[in-house]
């Protein structure tokens, strides 16, 4: 049984956005792998349907049915991994080098974290790896229902410096416990390093399709057999500079926008547990500061690429430090709540710009483009509707079962701030308001010139229409 003190500010954070996400996923599984089965049948079948990038690989690569169905294959894979828990418990001990914690260490620093951490989880299992003095506190999960919580050193030097600092690190730790957000982020999540890796995966796709293009470049020209080796090299360099270069660029920029295109919206979903925890650990530091104050002190990494690595599993420390000093005002609960909404509209800004890319790599023409944006943009915030009103229902019944959940594991019998509960409210219905709108508004039709030539009312199912372009 897991006890919790009672909460100074008795709001509850967000939503367990990941694992509402985790559902609408695998319920859209089935249709993604269909509908790239059934596109493929179609692209093979249809002489010329693919459109004219270069080699047949480099064709079916830029196919948007080839591009969404291997990150969704990945994030499925992923979700299929965390269905394995003592895996993954298995592999962070070994790799670690994880022991027990023992009830009579000699350390007096260490017996104080144990207590403390077992004052709110009474039969917490602790393993410590203090010769590690670089990292702090984890949490990972050795089952369903059961959570291991690892010390490391740094955790024990921050404890004997300052240990309101120490404690409110442990409580952002526990409250990943308590969420069950443990399971699928923190140390070891295959669904963190299954993101993570696709990356440099991704731009090996795209490398390979820049080697082909040059290979097939190189065997239509045969200039091997026209001219001397260095003529030949020196006009290999050129050709590099002036053509695949420059045609290599926009392809390499494609592959990785649609890859953030499919992953910004789990990335949200982490940054929503993290911030989440903040919260929790400062709605429940015992001294007033303490969590922001080792906040305050953090610094993101000044490398880019380590930089973006560190954004898949922990948000941007300037966020969570704003976050941290403006809890109590309730634009800070409004901006946690519609963080991961938010992510749906950030990915039409990139699948946008991959659709962009695509076409133009496809030779299509600017006004062509001008028409589709329109299509574009219709057919996706259509597709949002119910996932928006799923979204809604979700923040409007949250608050109550939190509450509920709350009071069957006796953490507290406290109930959520009626005005807090409001910002849930209103916030739910303005998601739910597309959906109704929507269901009541006929569905648009892009202007076209096209006459029906026929007179009839009623058409029975595959009857054929005559269509006349005027």
């Amino acid at each position: 049984m897991t006890i919790w003190l009672k909460s100074k500010t008795t709001d509850i954070q967000a939503p367990p956005w990941l694992w509402v996400w985790i559902v609408l996923f695998v319920l859209s599984v089935p249709d993604w792998f269909s509908h790239f089965r059934g596109s493929m049948r179609a692209l093979l079948a249809i002489e010329g349907a693919m459109p004219d990038y270069g080699s047949p690989f480099v064709r079916l690569v830029l196919t948007p049915t080839f591009l969404e169905v291997l990150p969704t294959a990945v994030l499925t894979l992923g979700i299929v991994i965390l269905l394995i828990p003592w895996l993954r418990a298995l592999l962070i001990e070994r790799r670690d080098h994880l022991s027990e914690m023992p009830v009579d260490y000699p350390s007096p620093i260490i017996l104080e974290i144990g207590d403390f951490i077992r004052q709110h989880v009474p039969h917490a299992k602790i393993k410590v790896r203090l010769a590690n003095s670089k990292r702090l506190a984890s949490v990972y999960p050795a089952s369903f229902h059961h959570d291991v919580i690892v010390i490391f050193g740094g955790l024990v030097r921050i404890w004997r410096l300052n240990r309101a600092e120490g404690e409110a690190i442990l409580l952002h730790e526990l409250a990943h416990h308590q969420r069950r957000d443990a399971i699928i982020v923190g140390v070891g999540s295959p669904l963190v390093y299954i993101v993570r890796f696709w990356v440099p995966i991704s731009i090996l796709l795209a490398l390979s399709i820049w080697c082909i293009e040059v290979i097939q470049a190189i065997n239509n020209q045969q200039l091997a057999n026209q001219s001397g080796i260095w003529n030949t090299i020196w006009e290999l360099t050129g050709q590099f500079v002036t053509v695949v270069l420059p045609g290599f660029t926009p392809i390499i920029v494609a592959v990785l926008i649609w890859t953030i295109a499919i992953f910004i919206v789990p990335i949200f979903g982490i940054w929503c547990a993290e911030l989440s925890a903040d919260r929790f650990a400062i709605s429940r530091e015992e001294s007033h500061g303490a969590f922001v104050g080792w906040l305050s002190r953090q610094r993101d990494s000044k490398g880019i690429t380590d930089w973006a690595f560190r954004r898949i599993a922990h948000p941007p420390m300037a966020l969570r430090l704003w976050m941290a000093r403006n809890q109590e005002h309730w634009f800070s609960l409004v901006f946690l709540l519609l963080l991961f909404p938010s992510a749906y509209l950030i990915r039409f800004i990139f699948l946008i710009g991959w659709g962009l890319i695509a076409h133009i790599l496809g030779g299509s023409p600017s006004d062509q483009l001008i028409e589709e944006i329109p299509m574009w943009t219709d057919s996706y915030f259509r597709s949002l509707e119910s996932t928006y009103a799923i979204f809604g229902v979700v923040l409007i019944v949250w608050p109550w079962i939190g509450t509920l959940l709350r009071y069957l594991t006796k953490r507290t019998s406290s109930v959520y701030k009626v005005d807090r509960y409001k910002i849930y409210a209103i916030i739910g219905v303005v998601l739910c308001t597309p959906i109704l709108f929507g269901s009541y508004s006929s569905n648009s039709c892009r202007k076209s010139n096209i006459v029906l030539t026929t007179d009839k009312m009623i058409y029975r199912a595959g009857e054929a229409i005559n269509v006349e372009y005027t």
